[in-house]
Order: C-alpha cells, then structure tokens, then sequence
C-alpha cells in the first residue's frame, strides 16, 4: 500500500512510495466519455527540480485558482499561486509572509460565494511550535488578510502555544469558513498529533476541538461544507505501533463527532477526498492495505462501501446524484451508478501522472483537475491542469464531416492544419507555449455556409522567431466554441 498525503504536503511526498502503487490491476471495459474531451491546459513551473499543484477552485468558467510548491535544486523551495484569467493560467505574486515565519507553503485554496479568495497552509516557526497554519485572504484584487492562526496551547508542560499545519479550506460563506489539517506538539494525553478543525467566522479564525481517536497521530487531509451544520473533514489516525486508520468526523453546528465508517475497519488505510451535493450524497474516496482504492457513500443516516475505479489519484468531483469523477492514472474514470467508465487521457512526454491536487466542478460538463507529472527519475515534476468540456458545438458528428481542427502529430513546421467552420462566423486559432504565452496568432474569415478551411504554421513566432521543438498548445476558437488540442512541434524539415 502506499500512503500519501493529496491535495496537500508538507514537504514533497517519495515518489518511491508512489510508484510502488502502480501495480497491475484489474481493467474496466471503456466507453465513450459523457460530455467532451478532457484537455490539457497550460500552466507555469516554478522551480527548476519540483513543481506542483495541490488545490484549484473556481469563481466561473472564466475566474479560477490553483495553488502548488515549488523546490530547486540543489536549494531552495517555497509557494506559488495561479490565476485562471478565461484563456491563460498567470502567476499571482503571493504577499510577503517572513514576518511570520519561514518556508510559506500554500497547499487549499477556495472561493466564498462573494469572491473572496482563501488560501491555507503553513509557514515555519521557532520552538515551541516550529510550524503555524497559514491563512491569505484575496478580496478586491490585493490581499488584505495575511496572517498565521493561533492554536490552543498544549494541556502538558511547556504548556505553550501548540503548532500545526492546515491542509484544505471550504468557504461556505464569507464569515463561515472551515480549515482542516494536523496539530502537533507535546501533550494531550499523549498524542504526538491531534486534529486540527479552524473556523473563520468573519472576525477571526478559533481553533475547535475534534475527538482524538488515538495516542499518536491524527490527520485531517480534506473536507466539504454543505452546510453552516453539516460538514464533514476526512483522513486517517494511528495508535502507536499501531496501523493507519481512515476517519470520518462531522459538524453538527455545536460540535466535531466521530462518524463510523466501514474503512475504519481495514488496516492501513486512509481517506483522501470528500465531496458532496447534498446532505445525503456525500463520498470520500482513499486506499487500504487489502482493498487497495476504497470508495464510501453517506445516505444521509450511514456510510456504506461502494464499487471504486481499479485505480485512483484520490480526487473526486460530485456533479449530481450518480453523476461522479474520480481521478486516475491514465486519465479519470466516471461513476453514473452502476459502473465505472474508463476515460483516458494522457500528458506528452510524462512517464507518471498524479492527479492527486483535486478537482472543481464550474459545471456539469466544466471540471477542472490539478497534480503533476514526472520524468523518468520520478523527481523533476511539472505542474498539470487538466479540464473537462462540454462536446464543441463546432463538431459536425455526421458520416463523412469534417473534425473541427486537424493536424500530424508530431507537427512539422508548414504542415497542413485544417480546420472546421460554422456558416457565417468569424474563427481564429493561436499557439499556447507551456507557460500559456500566445507565441503566434491566425485570423480566420467566415462564409455563408461555412465549411473547412486550411493553414501552415511556419513553426515560428508573429515576429519570425524559430520555437524549439517541445509540446505547444492549439486554441480554436469558432462560433461560440472552443477546441484545445496538443501539439508536438519538431524543428527537423526547416
């Protein structure tokens, strides 16, 4: 079994034990996907040995975040953040934290209903606490709360001040805000890590109680408010020497209750996810020593065990009853209530995918999914966005029609690209570098009735510019539509 940490990290997980889980296991048959393709979008790395994202949220189609780590080598790591702008992932330059400590990682981010935007993580301290949970608010285009969230003090000598991490954050509404994570310390009746459960309540942030399970370690890794009385946090505990369990607590507006679950009763386990669309439709996805992924349905009175996808990234995404995404290896599986449809999608140039940094719904057929992927040391990462889209409305389905855009893969530069257009609307294509730069962009006419039309990209920028061969994106766009597609450019045949 591998355990790590989704979503969230406090330093960057062993990819050894990450890869020690991709074993061989039983494949379900594939179907067409419902709505359209899973895309890959373009984003910024920071770090030159390690960058990944950990959390996205979305405003609308056209106003999303995501937030990520970012190492070098040989030193020097730290947070970053990214903003959705409808066509391009940008850096968002971050507020200055070292008065609070060092090392700031960012690792949940989420949007309250009136476009607030809450970043949560952590930064390092001195003793006693040596770490402190992180919270960066973004209101009206500047940040204007920056600071670190007071604990409960330990219940042992020293007695001092108790240091945690925060992991993930659910805006319910701007002065009704959960954060979960791991508090550490000495103390409380000998547990080396207790839950950690922060409310914002518009003034400031109170560390709440959570029942401890456990003499050792307590970890809440991720959480869904439906509710301002009902909201649920997940992950796992341990007793000493003992196996990882995974854990349920819920919110009842008074107080954090353990909620049994049947994965509490497998060794070595844990709970990564939680999503819900209601009260009574609410899932939590993790992994077990035995059972491997294991999958989790609250009715609204018990959780029950339910059939999971043969392998995992540990992300879901809940669009409506029997209307579920979970994320894989090779792309994301969908549940519509009675199996699971295989949907492949792959990363040129990856030799591992984890889509492990969760995923959005912006609407029915509008998901975004953040991770990373790896070279072949299983060490230098690069960030990955991934969205689902609804079926372009400029595809012609019928026997004999023509795709909306076309090309060799691998392209070379002045080979053909064709393309579909609707009658009587303007078109236009543009070239995406890996950093979501336009590098070239065509204008394309219209006609009464429409039909296909062709062009040559000389592989080279507006200003005449060779690009070096790598990976680059096409974005057509048509009658109200948009087609995203990869393109490999290779500068032989110049």
């Amino acid at each position: 079994m591998y355990r790590f940490r989704l979503r969230a990290s406090r330093g960057v997980p062993s990819m050894g034990i990450l890869l020690g889980a991709l074993v061989s296991l039983p494949s379900m048959g594939r179907a067409s996907a419902p709505c359209g393709p899973w895309d890959l979008v373009a984003t910024p790395n920071v770090g030159n040995s390690v960058t990944r994202l950990t959390a996205v949220t979305a405003l609308s189609a056209n106003d999303a975040w995501s937030v990520g780590l970012w190492r070098d080598n040989p030193a020097g790591r730290g947070a970053f953040a990214l903003r959705w702008d409808g066509s391009t992932w940008n850096e968002i330059d971050l507020p200055e934290t070292a008065h609070l400590g060092a090392y700031p990682e960012t690792e949940g981010v989420d949007a309250a209903p009136n476009g607030d935007v809450w970043l949560v993580g952590n930064v390092t301290t001195t003793y006693p606490t040596y770490n402190l949970p992180l919270a960066l608010r973004w209101r009206g285009g500047s940040w204007d709360f920056v600071e670190t969230v007071t604990l409960r003090p330990q219940t042992v000598y020293p007695f001092a001040a108790r240091g945690g991490f925060a992991y993930e954050v659910d805006a319910l509404a701007p002065d009704d805000i959960w954060a979960v994570g791991q508090a550490v310390g000495f103390g409380d009746g000998g547990a080396t890590s207790v839950p950690l459960a922060i409310h914002w309540d518009g003034a400031g942030w109170t560390d709440v109680e959570v029942p401890r399970l456990a003499n050792r370690h307590h970890q809440l890794s991720a959480l869904v408010a439906i509710s301002h009385d009902d909201v649920w946090a997940v992950g796992d505990y341990r007793n000493v020497a003992g196996p990882f369990r995974a854990v349920t607590y819920h919110w009842d507006g008074q107080n954090w209750s353990h909620i049994y679950s049947p994965i509490e009763d497998m060794p070595e386990s844990g709970l990564y996810d939680v999503v819900a669309t209601g009260p009574d439709d609410v899932w939590a996805i993790g992994s077990s020593q035995d059972a491997g992924v294991v999958l989790m349905h609250w009715d609204g009175s018990q959780w029950s065990q339910v059939q999971a996808p043969p392998n995992s990234g540990g992300s879901l995404a809940a669009v409506g009853p029997d209307d579920l995404w979970a994320s894989g290896w090779n792309g994301f599986w969908h549940w519509a209530g009675a199996s699971w449809t295989d949907v492949p999608t792959s990363v040129p140039g990856a030799s591992y995918v984890i889509r492990s940094g969760g995923m959005e719904v912006v609407g029915g057929c509008d998901i975004w999914s953040v991770g990373f992927w790896t070279l072949a040391d299983g060490i230098t990462s690069y960030t990955l966005a991934e969205r689902l889209q609804p079926a372009p409305a400029a595809v012609d389905s019928r026997p004999g029609s023509v795709p909306p855009i076309a090309f060799p893969n691998p392209y070379r530069p002045g080979d053909q690209i064709r393309l579909a257009l609707p009658p009587a609307e303007a078109a236009g294509l543009a070239v995406h570098d890996l950093q979501g730069a336009i590098v070239r962009r065509f204008s394309l006419g219209s006609s009464s009735s429409g039909g296909s039309q062709s062009l040559r990209w000389d592989g080279r920028t507006a200003a005449g510019m060779d690009l070096p061969s790598g990976i680059y994106f096409l974005r057509f766009e048509a009658g109200g539509a948009r087609v995203d597609r990869k393109l490999m450019l290779l500068e032989s045949g110049r």
